[in-house]
């Protein structure tokens, strides 16, 4: 794009009447008028064009490393195979040096002028850069575009093709104390925020309105934006336009084996249609409220009688009418379809006992079974299948597992679960979001998926070592390409026996000696854990509606001065075995932490007993970190001043926080006070 182009396009906008879009009565009249004055200027200053892309080699390559892969090409033709091993192993070396002269004269000065720059340009260089080849179920040689487009267009709408053919919707009239009231309108400052900050590299939708004129010109464009969204809401009308959407089938696995199954419908919606969704939003976010057991988002959108076509690598397919469901990529479709499948509990009756989670549209149902009774997960599932019935859904029981966790025969292995007439496969183990679950509740399968993709990417810190890149290069490779593998949901599997953090720390330790570093070079994996660990325990103590809360101990302060009661004793989270006690995190560090957190909200509430138990349990901890010992002591201390005016008890706990830590400065502080 020339600057005189932009220019010019910017002056047409700052003079351009929009006369047409303000006196249109109806939302898709002011959209169809706003949509041909654009594209007009579009057309007008920024035409398109069509180019020829071509593969270009990487930056470092040179003349005389082509012409020796020529070469060696040509000795491999021949069948010189004493003349190809000598090239090949020349090529390496050429392109090993060639990458490291790149990197001293081109790449490092990115590290401070351009970071995302310098992030793309280390990881073409150690070939760790992301992948957005597809490959489709069928050959190249056969793939007709036009064709496989079809087929995957039949594949995302076969869930509702039978159910919604010719079917005219008939939404009975809702009765709300809110139903008179007019809807409430954003002003002209939050439609100009939200065109600001839209991000220009974002892919353009139906409409042929890129996000970078609408975030350029926002200026000048908000005042008609502004109008479309106050008469659509004014309304309650969405423009039809904006019903619209481009379907990019992503594959979930590579490569996609079935085209039912493998593939996600990520959809590119108009910016507009964004814009007014998020306002939307922004505007109503209060008034809806979700269950504790929903942990995720899916990026969904609803609208009723959307279109959709596949657009397959610019080959698009023909349109399909979508009644039901809320394509991906959208603002507002994860609070729609959250709040679509909010009452699903609500058809569980209570006396079932089962437990329910949900993390976007994965449900996962638990109950525990005590001897000498009957799981009520078959009830349960009759129930969640009806729910889903009424409510036009569907459960996928291919993709359901049941899982039966005992340590005991005396409990007999209740009867396989069905969905319907289906049979849910029973396993022994699965992967729920990501962590493997056992049936012993080990953490080895989990162990050994996560080192084993570990292992499989220190491909890349050869390939830095080979190409003599500074230590930094690899070291940034390790933590953002290799590291996140053995630390992904970690607070949920931390407490690890010894030989399975060996198991993970020794992936630390190789990848430092590839890169020919100390094995301390980086914090153990391990502190690491503890850490993410503590953070995850310090947000749900800080937030009372958390559903993790229920985990913890509550105090039980009994009237009875019983002599066989230990006052001091340990609290720990409630497990029924062993097994499940250590198979988390390790208690007493995150125990001692939630304790004190909890003492540290009992004095902000001047309850300053029972703050002053919860500091007494902290201080009685044998394994509590020092740091957290002597946070303990120094609000104890505090408190005991604010009581009691009982400086010499309070002169007590500062001096032994003095001896567990001599060099903290936070006690010298307080004590001064």
């Amino acid at each position: 794009m020339k600057r005189a182009n932009l220019n010019d396009l910017s002056l047409n906008i700052a003079s351009e009447d929009w006369t047409t879009v303000y006196s249109a009565l109806d939302v898709d009249e002011k959209v169809s008028a706003y949509n041909s004055i654009i594209i007009k200027m579009l057309d007008e200053f920024l035409p398109e064009k069509p180019i020829r892309v071509h593969h270009s080699d990487k930056p470092w390559i040179t003349g005389n490393i082509k012409m020796q892969i020529k070469a060696r090409q040509k000795a491999f033709s021949r069948g010189d195979q004493p003349r190809y091993k000598q090239l090949c192993e020349k090529v390496a070396n050429l392109i090993a040096k060639a990458k490291a002269t790149y990197y001293r004269s081109k790449a490092s000065e990115f590290r401070t002028s351009n970071q995302s720059k310098w992030y793309n340009c280390i990881y073409s260089l150690v070939n760790a850069e992301n992948t957005t080849h597809t490959q489709f179920p069928h050959g190249p040689e056969n793939l007709d575009l036009s064709d496989l487009a079809e087929k995957l267009q039949k594949a995302f709408t076969k869930p509702w093709s039978d159910r919604y053919t010719n079917v005219a919707f008939e939404i009975p009239e809702v009765n709300h104390p809110h139903k008179n009231n007019k809807p409430p309108l954003p002003s002209i400052g939050q439609v100009k925020a939200v065109l600001k900050h839209l991000n220009p590299r974002k892919a353009t939708g139906i409409d042929k309105v890129p996000a970078w004129m609408l975030k350029q010109y926002h200026e000048d464009l908000a005042p008609v934006v502004y109008d479309i969204v106050c008469c659509s809401i004014s309304q309650c009308c969405y423009p039809s336009l904006y019903k619209h959407a481009l379907i990019s089938p992503v594959p979930k696995v590579q490569p996609p084996r079935d085209i039912n199954n493998d593939f996600r419908q990520i959809s590119v919606l108009p910016h507009l249609a964004k814009i007014l969704e998020k306002i939307q939003l922004q505007l109503n976010i209060e008034d809806l409220k979700i269950k504790n057991n929903q942990h995720a988002f899916t990026q969904h959108r609803s609208t009723v009688s959307a279109v959709q076509q596949v657009n397959l690598n610019g080959t698009l397919s023909s349109i399909a009418t979508c009644p039901a469901g809320v394509p991906q990529g959208s603002v507002i479709s994860p609070i729609l379809f959250n709040t679509y499948i909010d009452d699903l509990e609500d058809a569980l009756p209570e006396q079932l006992k089962v437990s329910t989670n949900k993390y976007a549209d994965d449900c996962t149902q638990h109950q525990i079974v005590s001897v000498d009774s009957n799981s009520n997960l078959q009830q349960s599932i009759n129930e969640v299948n009806n729910w889903a019935v009424l409510n036009k859904m569907a459960i996928n029981a291919k993709k359901t597992k049941d899982m039966w966790i005992s340590f005991t025969d005396a409990i007999p292995e209740p009867p396989r679960l069905r969905i319907g007439n289906e049979l849910i496969e029973r396993v022994n183990a699965f992967k729920l979001l990501g962590v493997s679950f056992q049936n012993n509740l080990k953490w080895n399968a989990h162990v050994e998926e996560i080192t084993r993709k570990a292992n499989k990417r220190l491909y890349h810190l050869r390939e830095c070592r080979k190409s003599q890149l500074p230590a930094e290069v690899g070291i940034i490779t390790y933590q953002s390409k290799i590291r996140p593998i053995l630390e992904y949901a970690s607070p949920v599997w931390a407490g690890l026996p010894n030989y399975l953090r060996d198991e993970i720390e020794r992936v630390q330790s190789r990848s430092l000696r590839i890169l020919g570093l100390e094995k301390d070079y980086l914090p153990p994996l391990n502190e690491r854990r503890e850490e993410a660990t503590s953070r995850e325990v310090d947000r749900f103590m800080n937030d009372p509606h958390h559903p993790c809360r229920s985990v913890l101990p509550k105090l039980i302060n009994n009237q009875y001065n019983l002599r066989n009661i230990d006052r001091n004793r340990n609290i720990s989270f409630f497990s029924g075995t062993e097994r499940h006690k250590h198979s988390f995190s390790e208690p007493s560090s995150y125990l001692a932490k939630a304790i004190c957190l909890r003492g540290t909200m009992h004095s902000i509430m001047f309850t300053h007993t029972e703050a002053l138990q919860d500091f007494d349990r902290v201080i009685n901890l044998e394994d509590a970190p020092v740091k957290i010992k002597v946070n303990a002591l120094i609000k104890r201390a505090s408190i005991k001043v604010q009581m009691t005016q009982n400086t010499q008890e309070a002169y007590e706990d500062f001096n032994e926080a003095i001896k567990l830590d001599p060099d903290n400065a936070d006690i010298f502080h307080h004590r001064g006070q």
